[in-house]
């Protein structure tokens, strides 16, 4: 929706620079084999966490389930 389009392109925006300053004050006190095992929590718990996402309705409807894209919407 155009109410939500300059939010959500500023958000990324905003996790972008905020991971920056993170990987900046964390990595001062890390060696570079730590930072990124720090840096790599936070993708692998999302990774997991698609998991458990339910599929979008265009794709349901895309494979045919009509009935499964009415119960997600």
């Amino acid at each position: 929706e155009d109410r939500l389009r300059g939010l959500l392109s500023n958000t990324l925006a905003l996790f972008i620079v905020l991971g920056i300053l993170f990987s900046y004050c964390v990595g001062a006190g890390l060696s570079w084999k730590n930072l990124s095992l720090v840096n790599a929590v936070v993708p692998i718990i999302f990774g997991v966490g698609m998991f458990f996402q339910p599929e979008s309705p265009r794709y349901l409807l895309s494979k045919g389930r009509d009935k499964e894209a009415r119960v997600a919407l």
